[in-house]
This record gives C-alpha cells, sequence and structure tokens, in this order.
C-alpha cells in the first residue's frame, strides 16, 4: 500500500472514530489511538515495534479492523503468508465491505494458488465497482491460471469496452487464443495492433511464434524491427543472436560489434557468443566474415583491456589462427598498464609459458616480485616452474636461497622450497646437497611422499644406501599404495635388492594403477622379468616401452 492511501485510510479512521466516539469508554479510544501510533511507526518500516502494538490491540479489542489489517500487511513484509491470510480475513469479517481487505485477501489466495477463493473475492469486487479496471486484469489471469478461457475472454472484453484496446490487453489475448489454439485468430490480432502502432513486445511475441515455427528470417525481420525499438533489450538481442549465430552471419557479426559496451547484456551471454565464432569446427563464420570478425576481435580487445574473461575469449580466437603475437601483446598490455595488480602479472606469465617463452617468463615473473610484489614468494615459485622448463637450475637454487633466507615462518612454504632445491641439486648432479635438502624436508614434514619417493630413487640410481631408501620408500607407499609412481620406485629398489618376486608384485600394481603407464615403469618391469627369466614377456613390455614418447 502506497504512503498516500495509509495516510487517507488514517484519515478516514480519524474521521470515523471521531463520530463514533462520543458515549463510549475511554478504552476504546486508547486502543484506536494505538493503531494510529503503529500506522506511524509502519510508514518508517518498524515493523518490530508496529507489529508489538498492533498485538495488543488485537488482545484487548478483537473487533478492530483495522488492526488485523496492517498486522496482515507486515505478515507480508515478513513473507509470512499464512498469518497474512489470518489477519485479513479477520479484518474482512469484521468489516465486508472493505475494497481493500477483499483485495489484499484474494491476492493472498492467489499466492497460496487458492485460486477458487481468489476468483470468488475479485468477482464480488467487480461487482461492487465495475469500472475499477485493474480487478479484471486480475481476474483475466486467474480464470486463464485455471483453464477457464472462456470466462477469461469475456472478462478481456468487458475490460476492452471500459478502457479500450491496448497493448497489454492485445498480448493477453492473443494468449488466450494460442491457448484455445486458435493460432491464426492470435496472429491476426497480434498484426492489427502492429499495424496501428509499433510495440516491441508485440514484435517479439511475433517474433517469438516466427522462431517456434522455424521460420528464421521471419522471425529475424521481427526481431531487428523490435531492436530499432529498443535496441538495448537483452532479451531481444539474445533472440536476434540465437537465430542469427546459425543463419546470418553478417547480422550476427554487427549485432555482436554494436552491443560491445552494451551494460544490459550479461557479460557472460556475450562471451557465449564470441565462443561461438572461436569455436565453430568449420571455422565457417570466420571463413564468412574474415574481415568484419577481426575488427570486431580487435574492437573488443580495445574496449575491454582489463577484463580477464574477454582476453581469453579474445586469446582463444588469436590462439586458433596462431596469431601468437597479439595473445601476448593483450596481456601483456594489460600487466604493464596495472602494475599493481598481481592477477594481471600472473596472467601474462601464464600466457607467456602457454607459448612455451619460458625464459621471458621467468623474467616478467621475477621482475613483478622484485618491483611491484616483493613478499609474493608465489612468483618466484611460478618463474622457477620455467627456469625448470630451460633446465637452468643455478636459478632456481638463487631463487630457492632467496625465499628461504627471507619467508620469515611459513611452514609450508619452506617444506616446498626445499623441496624444489633437492630437485635442483640433484638436476645438477649435486646430490649431497640435494640429499641435505630433502633431510630438511623430512624433519618438517616427516610424510611428505614427493620427498620420501625421490631421495629414495635417487639414491636408488647411484645404487647406495638402499637399505635406507626401501624404509622411505615403503613410507611412502604405506602412505599412499595406489600411486604408480610411489609403486615403481619402492619395486625397483626390492630388484636391486635382488627380491625380485616382490618387486615384480609391486611393479604388476602398479601398470593397475597408472593405467597409461610410463616408459620407465614398463622399462622397469621388462627389466624385473628378465631377472625372473620370462624373457618373451620382458620383450613385450620392451617393446611397449619403445613405443612411449617420454
Amino acid at each position: 500500500m502506497d504512503r498516500k492511501f495509509i495516510i487517507i485510510y488514517l484519515l478516514l479512521i480519524l474521521g470515523v472514530f471521531s463520530s463514533r466516539l462520543y458515549g463510549q469508554v475511554p478504552k476504546k479510544l486508547y486502543y484506536e489511538n494505538k493503531v494510529i501510533s503503529a500506522v506511524a511507526l509502519f510508514n518508517e518500516h518498524n515493523f518490530t515495534e508496529a507489529s508489538t502494538l498492533l498485538k495488543e490491540v488485537i488482545h484487548e479489542d478483537s473487533s478492530n479492523d483495522a488492526a488485523y489489517y496492517y498486522e496482515g500487511l507486515i505478515a507480508i513484509y515478513n513473507n509470512n503468508i499464512d498469518r497474512a491470510e489470518s489477519m485479513f480475513k479477520k479484518a474482512y469479517q469484521i468489516d465486508p465491505k472493505n475494497y481493500w481487505y477483499k483485495l489484499y485477501l484474494a491476492n493472498i489466495y492467489d499466492r497460496q494458488h487458492k485460486s477458487k477463493e481468489a476468483i470468488s473475492l475479485l468477482e464480488a469486487l467487480i461487482k461492487e465497482k465495475p469500472k475499477q479496471t485493474e480487478l479484471y486484469e486480475r481476474l483475466i489471469l486467474l480464470y486463464y491460471d485455471n483453464d477457464n478461457l472462456d470466462k477469461s475472454l469475456a472478462c478481456l472484453n468487458k475490460l476492452d469496452t471500459l478502457s479500450g484496446t491496448s497493448e497489454r490487453s492485445v498480448m493477453l489475448r492473443y494468449y488466450i487464443y494460442m491457448a484455445q489454439q486458435q493460432v491464426d485468430k492470435a496472429l491476426n490480432i497480434l498484426n492489427n495492433y502492429e499495424d496501428k502502432d509499433n510495440s516491441t513486445s508485440i514484435l517479439s511475441l511475433l517474433g517469438d511464434y516466427a522462431k517456434s515455427q522455424s521460420q528464421d528470417s521471419l522471425a529475424l525481420k521481427y526481431y531487428k524491427a523490435a531492436l530499432s525499438l529498443e535496441k538495448d533489450n537483452p532479451k531481444l538481442i539474445d533472440n536476434y543472436a540465437s537465430i542469427a549465430m546459425w543463419s546470418d552471419y553478417k547480422a550476427f557479426i554487427k549485432l555482436l560489434k554494436d552491443n560491445i559496451n552494451n551494460s544490459f547484456i550479461d557479460k557472460q551471454v556475450y562471451l557465449k557468443y564470441i565462443e561461438r565464432i572461436y569455436g565453430d569446427p568449420n571455422n565457417s563464420i570466420y571463413n564468412s566474415e574474415k574481415e568484419s570478425i577481426d575488427s570486431l576481435i580487435a574492437d573488443i580487445a580495445e574496449k575491454h583491456p582489463y577484463d580477464t574473461s574477454y582476453n581469453i575469449a579474445v586469446s582463444r580466437f588469436y590462439y586458433r589462427n596462431q596469431e601468437f603475437d597479439k595473445i601476448k601483446a593483450l596481456f601483456k598490455k594489460a600487466s604493464y598498464d596495472n602494475p599493481d595488480s598481481l592477477k594481471f602479472s600472473i596472467n601474462y606469465t601464464n600466457i607467456l609459458a602457454m607459448l612455451k617463452e619460458y625464459k621471458e617468463a621467468a623474467q616478467e615473473a621475477e621482475k613483478a616480485f622484485k618491483e611491484h610484489f616483493p613478499t609474493t614468494y608465489s612468483l618466484l615459485l611460478q618463474a622457477n616452474a620455467y627456469h625448470f622448463e630451460l633446465k637452468d637450475y643455478d636459478s632456481i637454487i638463487r631463487n630457492c636461497e632467496y625465499i628461504l633466507k627471507h619467508m620469515g615462518d611459513d611452514k609450508a612454504l619452506k617444506v616446498f622450497t626445499l623441496s624444489t632445491l633437492g630437485d635442483s641439486y640433484h638436476f645438477k648432479g649435486e646430490n649431497r646437497k640435494a640429499y641435505k635438502a630433502y633431510n630438511q624436508v623430512l624433519k618438517l614434514d616427516p610424510n611428505n611422499t614427493i620427498v620420501l619417493n625421490n631421495y629414495a630413487y635417487y639414491l636408488a640410481l647411484e645404487n647406495r644406501r638402499l637399505k635406507k631408501a626401501l624404509k622411505m620408500s615403503k613410507k611412502a607407499v604405506d602412505l599412499d599404495s595406489s600411486n604408480a609412481t610411489l609403486l615403481d620406485t619402492y619395486a625397483w629398489i626390492l630388484h636391486l635388492l635382488g627380491r625380485n618376486d616382490e618387486a615384480k608384485s609391486f611393479l604388476k600394481q602398479a601398470l593397475i594403477y597408472d593405467s597409461n603407464s610410463s616408459r620407465t615403469l614398463l622399462e622397469h618391469y621388462a627389466e624385473i622379468l628378465k631377472a625372473l627369466g620370462e624373457d618373451d614377456l620382458a620383450q613385450y613390455y620392451i617393446e611397449q616401452a619403445k613405443n612411449k614418447k617420454d
């Protein structure tokens, strides 16, 4: 209820009550004044205090219809529909002639899907106020929802007689005719109205029907006409694009170009259309509209240079066309224009890595760390990953030593950094330093399966301290018995100790857990089979290993 009505209603209460109060007990006036106070609180949206006053009135003066009515309104605000029904019923029973009590009760019945009760009240209201046009539309919809189409149409005819044909009434008539399967009448009513008055809604309905009948050209015609009236309507744009992207590439690309900056369109919807271009398996859209699409993609990159979602979409298009320099430039601009954004820095280095430009990727990650994020050690770890690709172990060692010196008290970071340091020393051939780093890890994290496995395997490669290697490897397997890499290491150490039957058993498990078995695993299994005298089977696995690329 709007403020104007509340004020009017309040004045009515005051006027009526003042005429009733003469000769009545003061207590009655006391409760009526409480209702007036509650109404003031209600208007200020102070529903809790208003409700407290109203409940006091209801408890002491059960005949106060206004108290029930406002308590019902508060129940609606609190989404307590059952209480709202109860309160409006009470108000209606006390004053069955009150228009608003009946109207709100009808609305509540409608929300509760008590259509019969809602229809009955609305029919009664229309009899009392036959020129109240908003009642007719409510009743039309209730009749329609309950498949009483003839009554719905008759009610609509009365409405048109009262207020004349409108866009809304034409649409209602269309839906009723369609529900009655009178398709020609339904379309005629739309077309006749459209001939007289341009209407986005009517054109959209005509487009929807044409689309449902697979009349794509006709649907596009109607949607285009509707868009000329309301160019930012997201539903129209979506309907138009959903057809044009399959049947009219030129129109589709133009639509995307015209709506690059349309804030009314959901970004994910727009990205879906871009995906249609780079995800086209036959590249038919691009082959048909190459120049327009190139221009569109360039415009998107220019208009949304700092939006990661758009940048990714654009880069996928460039990647498909092998325009790698454009991808690099796109993410470089975002990173360099926003040097204080960690996200953009990481995105740029990731793109460089995707392009296999590992040296530059490592340099950019280290530059971002030194110049802008001196405590974000993940950038140095990211750089280390790129140095590994380049086999630049000295740079990794340098970064790890820097982290260990400056990192503070972060156990997880220390464990990971020491593990990386150990791996780097191993690949440099400095195993003594590698094992020192691994020992430090295992003091901090005795159950680190990666380090337990690597330490054991590297000892096995040197064929030294095999009992220690076996103990560490067994611990790793006990911690993760379904890991093929851990099982392979354990089996190989068993083989080196001459326990080939046991080794074969664990290698067979590894083969089961690793469906795409690595070359090393297959070679190890073949070696163990040879040691057991199973030469034919060993030769089979040797051939299998030769076919592996790793």
